[in-house]
Parts: structure tokens; C-alpha cells; sequence
């Protein structure tokens, strides 16, 4: 109830918007060896992985294609270095 209130946090819908543009994001930081600290990018990782798992299960339920790209995302950002390429292939 206290989310539905909160004006600041994006709805169920447009969650998947929201965790797609923080990916955008990710790649444009890496793309352009812009630092920034391990536990802020993996803070908007989690974020981002929050935001699409809302909508992504808003949009399509609860599928197993949607659970394996929130998979491959959870293991890119569990990885030291987060791959370009793997934030490209969850993006496309």
C-alpha cells in the first residue's frame, strides 16, 4: 500500500522502463570507462534487476524466458567486472 502512495516510485508497469534505462545507463558508464565505485554499480544493478523483475512479471507474468534473462542479468552483476556485452545481450 505504502508503494502505491509513493509518488516517486515508478508503478508496475512502468518498472521495466525504469530498470531498461539503469541498464542504458550501466553500458554508457562502461562504454566510457567512467568511474564508478563497485558498490554503486552494484547498487543500480540490484535496482535494475528489481525494476525489470517488477515489470517484466507485470507485463508478461511469471514466465520462464523472463526468469532466465533476470538469471543471466543476476550472474552478469555478480561478476567483478560487468560485461558490456552481457548488459548488451539483456538490452536487445
Amino acid at each position: 500500500m505504502a508503494q502505491k502512495s509513493d509518488s516517486l516510485k515508478p508503478g508496475e508497469h512502468e518498472s521495466f522502463d525504469q530498470g531498461m534505462a539503469e541498464i542504458q545507463s550501466l553500458i554508457k558508464q562502461a562504454e566510457n570507462n567512467r568511474h564508478v565505485s563497485p558498490q554503486d554499480k552494484a547498487k543500480q544493478g540490484q535496482q535494475a534487476l528489481l525494476d525489470l523483475q517488477t515489470g517484466l512479471r507485470s507485463h508478461f507474468g511469471n514466465n520462464d524466458r523472463g526468469n532466465a534473462i533476470l538469471l543471466r542479468l543476476q550472474e552478469a552483476f555478480k561478476a567483478e567486472a560487468i560485461e558490456v556485452g552481457d548488459l548488451k545481450k539483456a538490452d536487445g
